[in-house]
């Protein structure tokens, strides 16, 4: 497996770029790792990272798997929109300070016009989160983004 900057992939800058690592990919999914700590984004004053949050991990998470096939190509990380989720479901309702957590995404459907569908789950010695979460990634997000606000 070849290694790659977190950053390499995710069009994601910090503080905003909030995963740590790739740990494992293939042809349908990408296993990244976060490790909860003060100062990141979200954080409370104890650290702990929100569940509600979780869902910009598995964005940044479905980004990664994306920005492979970029990177392969020798492109940029590409702009992609988070369009919703289904079955958002919080097995704890935050993460404590220095807790690993393991994010998982699972490519269900991807169309040729960028519309996709991802399975992911969030895993931690307190507790999960699954959902299954839509995206989409045009070809020119400034223009999409430009006539969506018309």
């Amino acid at each position: 497996m070849n290694t790659y900057a977190i950053l390499e992939l995710i069009p994601h800058r910090p503080p905003m770029a909030l995963l740590d690592a790739v740990v494992e990919y293939g042809p349908e999914h990408l296993t990244a790792r976060m490790t909860v700590s003060k100062g990141k984004l979200f954080t409370d004053a104890d650290g702990a990272f929100p569940a509600w949050a979780g869902i910009e991990l598995m964005a940044q998470t479905i980004a990664a798997f994306g920005g492979l096939s970029s990177v392969a190509l020798g492109e940029p990380a590409k702009i992609g929109f988070l369009l919703g989720t289904r079955r958002y479901d919080c097995q704890c309702a935050r993460f404590p300070l220095d807790t690993v957590l393991t994010i998982n995404a699972r490519r269900l459907i991807l169309n040729n016009d960028g519309l996709g569908v991802y399975e992911c789950r969030i895993d931690s010695c307190v507790g999960a989160i699954c959902a299954n979460i839509s995206v989409y990634q045009p070809d020119d997000p400034q223009r999409f983004v430009r006539e969506a606000a018309t």
